[in-house]
């Protein structure tokens, strides 16, 4: 398979829901939402594959953190300035590794709606949704990425609620 099939049968896929429901304004909700939750079930996916991959590195540099944070703390409490201040060096240093690791997890949860955005603008960008609002006699718009944007919030706060009632009757 070619890119430009790969890329034509994706999009075939990407679309079909918008199709699915009548009238146009239902089906591009409809489509969205379905989008919005391709993305954030692959965005989690992606993560739940990184976060395996890092786990050992992760744990090796949040335990250097913590080591290094110690030794800075026992260096000040004797006084030892130049101590202090090399264990404080090295224990940023490691949160920095730290924050990094944890700044690709985030790109690997969203990478997959940044892309959906992507697709959508090459399908919508010239078509707004009309608002059910008027100002000065003529209808308003929004744009697709403020509808995606917005489902999107409101899925992903849905999903997180349920998930938190589930561990608090599991803890239960």
């Amino acid at each position: 398979m070619t890119l430009v099939e790969f890329q034509m049968a994706l999009d075939a896929w990407l679309i079909a829901p918008y199709r699915w429901v009548s009238p146009a304004s239902a089906g591009f909700l409809f489509g969205t939402l379905v989008l919005v939750i391709q993305s954030l079930v692959l965005g989690r996916l992606c993560l739940a594959g990184l976060e395996k991959v890092q786990r050992r590195l992760r744990q090796t540099i949040e335990t250097e953190v913590a080591d290094r944070q110690s030794l800075s703390l026992k260096a000040i409490s004797v006084q030892d300035k130049t101590a202090y201040l090399a264990q404080n060096d090295l224990a940023q240093e490691a949160y920095g590794r730290s924050m990094g690791l944890s700044l690709g997890r985030i790109c690997a949860s969203f990478w997959p709606a940044v892309m959906a955005l992507a697709w959508m603008k090459s399908r919508f960008s010239d078509a707004p949704l009309p608002f059910p609002v008027t100002r000065s006699g003529e209808p308003l718009t929004v744009s697709y990425a403020l509808v995606f944007i917005l489902l999107y919030l409101a899925v992903w706060m849905v999903i997180r609620t349920i998930k938190r009632l589930i561990e608090r009757d599991r803890l239960a």
